[in-house]
């Protein structure tokens, strides 16, 4: 079985190269569509062995992905995006699945949220490995999609969900060019809805590009004008729910957003995300025994299934965090110690839970602190002592920054590992310099826990 990658492109010359990477062991073809680009993407594109063909930009989006089914010649189709790339540990998972019974496979696609990756992702599913077959196209301008079409084509057709990873950075533009494809994807989908003025997905896909650009007002009309006509068996029905909730909160209507919820809550049991958004909406109004019991129940849920469009670690590690939070509220530091620390085993990299914490051990409980962190956290590991240590020193608490990385030195050996002993020596000269007046090298900035961010469909 032939296998060929399929990518539109413009202007990604920087993104290109590693898209194309991530499948270079896997496919057997590449092909390449562009629709306008000034930059390098075609030479990146050849240079990498693809075919390039160039695209007349017309507004549609399918139109493009069509053209490279044209060109391709596998009898399998990978679909991605030019800011994408397979999961590395993925990989060797996509060869198997050509000799399977199913039409096609979802795969689950990790769209990295805020000014870097890291734990803020957006989860979400999309048909990106397909057979290739004459009747299979994509529709709509855009948010394009070809299952609709395979269905048509072959009804009883199996589209199976296969546990593969994409990554997508393409929410981690800087905001210029961010704001750039928000308002280029604002004018398809009005040139769109000039055409089918009564279609409620091209209302709720404006709506999602006007949540974006943080218009959350626009964006309810919209909804609610999409609600109005929506079929409610639709797959994108459950995340409306979700959006409409996001704005009502955001635009403070929390009466209304209640009412939203607690439907959404009941139609979709198993969709974690709209219990979380209900603990926010209690946290906000001050009900937090209503806000632990939501939050206790995102544990009790775990992740949302595959097939939402969910925000990753709402059954894991943000809920445990939303419950630290609720602890340190009432002044029940130990609880919100053991809180965070249960999100932290989950997403060692999750900024509020670990700037929580950190600020918790450095201000309130500086005596216990060395105990409680050697009790919830394996200083074995490298990575977690230093990284405490940083966060420890930016909280105001270098000697704590000091014990932990000594108790981490005396748990790992003698000598220690040598980014451990050279992480404690680094701080003891900054302690040093700090002492005597001078200045404090490679001190870390004091800074916040990064906010949880909005783009997309974003969590208030």
């Amino acid at each position: 079985m032939r296998l060929t990658l399929c990518v539109i492109a413009r202007d990604e010359e920087e993104n290109l190269p590693r898209c194309l990477a991530s499948v270079s062991e896997v496919v057997d073809e590449i092909v390449v569509v562009d629709t306008g680009s000034r930059d390098r993407t075609r030479e990146v594109a050849e240079a990498a062995g693809a075919r390039v063909a160039f695209y007349l930009w017309d507004g549609s989006f399918s139109a493009a992905r069509n053209l490279a089914l044209d060109l391709a010649t596998g009898d399998w189709v990978l679909m991605l995006d030019a800011d994408e790339e397979l999961h590395p540990g993925d990989r060797d998972s996509i060869r198997p699945l050509l000799a399977g019974e199913a039409e096609g496979y979802f795969f689950t696609v990790l769209s990295y949220l805020g000014p870097r990756p890291g734990a803020d992702v957006l989860r979400d599913a999309r048909l990106c490995l397909f057979r290739r077959r004459p009747g299979y196209r994509y529709e709509r301008r855009l948010h394009e999609d070809i299952a609709g079409s395979i269905l048509s084509a072959r009804p009883g057709a199996v589209l199976a969900h296969a546990a593969v990873r994409v990554l997508h950075y393409g929410y981690l533009d800087p905001s210029l060019a961010r704001r750039a494809k928000a308002e280029r994807n604002r004018a398809v989908l009005l040139a769109a809805l000039r055409e089918t003025p009564d279609d409620p997905f091209l209302l709720y896909s404006l709506a999602a590009e006007a949540m974006g650009q943080g218009e959350a007002a626009m964006a309810l009309d919209l909804l609610r004008e999409a609600g109005r006509r929506a079929d409610r068996g639709a797959p994108w029905y459950p995340d409306w729910v979700k959006k409409t909730a996001v704005c009502l909160i955001e635009l403070g209507r929390l009466d209304e957003a209640r009412e939203v919820l607690n439907h959404g809550v009941e139609a979709f049991r198993d969709f974690t995300d709209l219990r979380f958004l209900l603990g926010v909406l209690h946290v906000r109004r001050g009900d937090t025994g209503e806000a632990e019991a939501c939050f206790e129940e995102c544990l009790r849920l775990g992740e949302a299934p595959v097939g939402y469009a969910s925000w990753e670690g709402v059954g894991t590690f943000r809920a445990w965090a939303a419950l630290g939070s609720l602890a340190e509220s009432r002044n029940d530091y130990q609880a919100a110690v053991r809180c965070y620390a249960a999100a932290l085993s989950q997403r060692h990299d999750f900024g509020p839970a670990l700037g929580r914490l950190c600020r918790i051990l450095a201000r309130v409980a500086p005596r216990q602190a060395t105990a409680w962190i050697a009790r919830y956290f394996d200083l074995s590991h490298e990575a977690t002592a230093i990284t405490l240590a940083r966060v420890l020193e930016a909280a105001g608490a270098p000697g704590l920054a000091g014990r932990v990385l000594r108790v981490a030195l005396n748990v790992t050996g003698r000598a220690g590992t040598p980014a451990l002993a050279a992480g404690f020596a680094a701080l003891r000269r900054r302690q040093a310099a700090a002492w005597l007046g001078g200045p404090v090298p490679g001190r870390p900035p004091h800074t916040d826990p990064p906010s949880v961010p909005r783009r997309a469909s974003g969590v208030p």
